[in-house]
């Protein structure tokens, strides 16, 4: 699909045409309050739970978009094997589970 440009030429590939997978991932949270008369007239108690990714689901990362390897110096020294293949996982998106306990007086 792609050919290497001839010395000092960008090449003619559009903008924008190699795109990355979807990505998606969901997160929920709970909050309970509580009044305590103990902690004053005003006192309450809050308990958070929150939940980041809560499915779990793997989002792959933007695809390599290096098609053509090169010297620096726009001259092409070979076509890149992994061109367009998404190499890794997005950082930071396993589960997370969060909790809080408030005290407010």
């Amino acid at each position: 699909m792609f050919t290497a440009a001839p010395p000092g030429h960008l090449g003619d590939s559009g903008r924008n045409m190699m795109r990355g997978p979807n990505t998606w991932h969901y997160n929920f949270s709970v909050k309970k309050d509580t009044s305590l008369r103990m902690l004053g007239e005003a006192g309450r108690v809050e308990f958070r739970a929150e939940f980041f990714n809560i499915f779990n689901h793997f989002n792959d990362a933007i695809p390599n978009g290096n098609v053509i390897i090169s010297n620096g110096l726009f001259t092409p020294i070979s076509i890149n094997p992994t061109a367009g293949t998404a190499l890794a996982g997005l950082p930071n998106e396993a589960r997370q589970i969060q909790l809080a306990l408030r005290f407010e007086f």
